[in-house]
């Protein structure tokens, strides 16, 4: 199994072998990779590429010991509504997805989330959904979540005290990271 780097021109700039693994953690070093934002799969000894998950490496700092990944979710096999609170809209989305065993989603599933209204200094819940002449055009669960993304990119989920509660009001799944 390698760990596989790939730039936003879609060249691999890197691989690794894990060092550390856990249910939700790979730990691998990598040489020469600079500072920018990856996608990272997972190439199986058949071959085969896992889903891809997006990395940003900072410019280098103090080494920090011990940090966990801190997000957590509740989940469904047929989520209708997911809420993602907690930063970045598509990382939320790629956590969600992968925390979620890769189940297949409904075209009609809506992506909620908080969003700062800098006029007003308050949040307002923003939905991220395919309408339904929208839907019938749909490829693939690969093309469904591609245009998913494409809504949520550039959007910060924020993460209010009221988060889990809106969630469970409407019977949702949630991803957040606190």
């Amino acid at each position: 199994m390698d760990v596989v780097f790939i730039d936003a021109s879609g060249k691999i700039v890197g691989t690794g072998k894990p060092k550390n693994r856990t249910d939700n953690q790979v730990v691998v070093s990598v040489k020469n990779i600079k500072p920018g934002r990856y996608t990272v799969k997972v190439k199986g000894s058949d071959g085969l590429y896992s889903n891809a998950a997006i990395l940003t490496i900072q410019q280098k700092s103090k080494p920090v010991q011990n940090v966990k990944h801190q997000c957590s979710g509740n989940y469904s096999n047929n989520p209708k509504v997911v809420y993602l609170g907690g930063g970045d809209a598509v990382q939320l989305f790629e956590g969600f997805l992968n925390h979620n065993g890769g189940i297949k989603l409904s075209y009609n599933l809506r992506v909620k989330y908080h969003e700062k209204n800098n006029e007003t200094n308050s949040l307002e819940v923003k939905t991220a959904n395919l309408g339904d002449i929208e839907q019938m055009f749909v490829e693939s669960q690969a093309d469904f979540v591609n245009r998913i993304r494409k809504m949520l990119k550039g959007k910060t989920a924020e993460l209010p005290d009221t988060f889990t509660a809106d969630a469970l009001g409407e019977s949702a799944d949630y991803y957040m990271c606190p």
